[in-house]
């Protein structure tokens, strides 16, 4: 709400600039005035901004914690890609939704943790196994179980260069 506010101070001062510097006269006492609400607003919100970012590091989940999130995805993997059957393609569905770490909870603990660069290394490389997975997850319902094997084997060499980008 903050931001809004901050934001739309910035606007209003900004067009109050542009029309008290339009004429043929410039009226420097409100051209000075919006220019300084204009200044305000932009330190207002990056105060706003880090406060947020400052609250989010610190409620977000930390980087050892999506370690281990690879690991069990990993595990799961493991377990599909060699015991999948008939009889159990029915329930992969839920059981890698409750492994797969939810990315938007430690995105601001991995990108102060590593910086945005190996952040964005480490996530891209993750999506790609994710995918993989996705696809071992629908080839597996679908009773494609070989097809399946092979994404889930092709997902764990994935989730490896992840976890190597990780201790990296």
């Amino acid at each position: 709400m903050a931001q809004i506010i901050s934001v739309t101070l910035l606007g209003i001062s900004l067009f109050a600039a542009t029309i008290f510097a339009a004429g043929n006269q410039i009226n420097w006492f409100g051209f000075s005035s919006a220019a300084f609400a204009m200044i305000v607003s932009v330190f207002w919100s990056r105060i706003i901004t880090n406060k947020k970012i400052k609250s989010e590091t610190e409620n977000s989940k930390s980087t050892s914690t999506f370690s281990n999130d690879l690991k069990n995805v990993k595990a799961l993997c493991v377990l599909y890609s060699t015991e999948l059957s008939e009889e159990n393609r029915f329930d992969i569905e839920e059981k890698f939704i409750e492994v797969l770490p939810d990315i938007e909870e430690r995105r601001i603990a991995l990108i102060n943790e590593f910086g945005l660069p190996k952040y964005t290394e480490v996530i891209s490389t993750y999506a790609k196994a994710e995918r993989k997975i996705n696809r071992g997850v629908s080839a597996a319902i679908d009773g494609f179980i070989n097809e399946a094997k092979k994404y889930f084997n092709e997902a764990i060499q994935i989730i490896i260069q992840s976890q190597e980008l990780l201790k990296g």
